[in-house]
């Protein structure tokens, strides 16, 4: 053999052994990259392999009612804590401050109720003096009108006199004479009934001061501290300032609402009795004042 042909010979035998490597190498990092399958056991000829044991219906049961008992636990834990408001010591917590407002308040109640007494339609303008002072001045002329308007009390009387006073100055002096006759009757209720207007500002600035009170004492409380902070301490002074700012606001509301009633009916009834007035004088007749006048409901209006 030449020397070429054992070249030849091992070269070859050298590819084949390198060949045979490489597969048993590959073949073991296969088997070791795929997970052995578990080994069942076989069961023998004739034996069957017996069925798990199941949990009985009681023990079931059992747990389903412990579930239900801690989920209710927990929702119990986690809902808000309904709060009782006792109204008597919330305005005590309102201190000074607080009792004002609730004077200012039975005080706005009162001048209410006088004003409204006061301002009735039946007692300002009585149905029966306009006719009767009407019917005077058709039969018997201003002179006896006059008279008839003289002996009544009411505001309607009032002003009916004092225009038929000063008709012989003219028609229009007399109209004139009853506008003012009007305005200075009226002048004292409607200066009376501004207190209301006066309760109805003075109320939210007397909140106002409540709540700085109260924040003063929140702050006092932390400045005064010099280790944890009591929340009991900086509450109060929270809880003042908010109870006084509702007291103030709860009392100017509705005191604002009968300033505004009470005014609105108060120039009602002083227009009603001047158109009613006017009508007289310029010899126009008419209905009587409870009847609504036109001229008085287009001067309302």
């Amino acid at each position: 053999m030449t020397i070429r042909s054992r070249i030849l010979v091992a070269t070859g035998c050298l590819a084949v052994s390198a060949l045979f490597a490489a597969t048993s190498i590959y073949a073991q990092e296969a088997a070791e990259s795929t997970p052995a399958a578990a080994e069942t056991p076989i069961p023998a000829p004739g034996f069957e392999t017996p069925p798990a044991p199941e949990a009985g219906a009681a023990e079931l049961a059992d747990l389903e009612a412990l579930a239900e008992a801690e989920a209710e636990a927990l929702s119990e834990e986690g809902a808000p804590a309904e709060v009782d408001i006792d109204f008597a010591e919330v305005l005590g917590y309102g201190g000074i401050v607080g009792y004002a407002i609730v004077a200012l308040s039975v005080i706005a109640l009162a001048l209410a109720g006088l004003f409204f007494y006061e301002l009735r339609t039946g007692s300002l303008m009585p149905t029966g003096v306009y006719s009767a002072v009407r019917t005077e001045l058709e039969r018997n002329g201003a002179d006896a009108a006059l008279q008839r308007s003289q002996r009544e009390t009411s505001f309607l009387g009032h002003v009916l006199a004092a225009g038929l006073d000063a008709l012989r100055d003219g028609r229009a002096e007399a109209r004139a004479v009853m506008a003012d006759a009007a305005d200075t009757w009226m002048a004292g209720s409607v200066r009376r009934i501004e207190y209301l207007n006066l309760i109805a500002t003075v109320s939210p600035m007397l909140g106002l001061l409540g709540t700085v009170v109260g924040m003063v004492k929140t702050f006092a409380a932390l400045a005064q501290s010099t280790g944890p902070i009591d929340p009991v301490e900086l509450s109060a002074g929270i809880f003042q300032a908010l109870v006084t700012t509702m007291m103030g606001l709860a009392v100017a509301i509705p005191t604002l609402l009968l300033y505004t009633v009470l005014r609105n009916r108060a120039d009602h009834i002083q227009t009603t009795v001047v158109a009613a007035g006017e009508q007289l004088v310029s010899g126009l007749g008419g209905p009587a004042p409870a009847e609504a006048p036109p001229a008085a409901e287009a001067a309302a209006s």
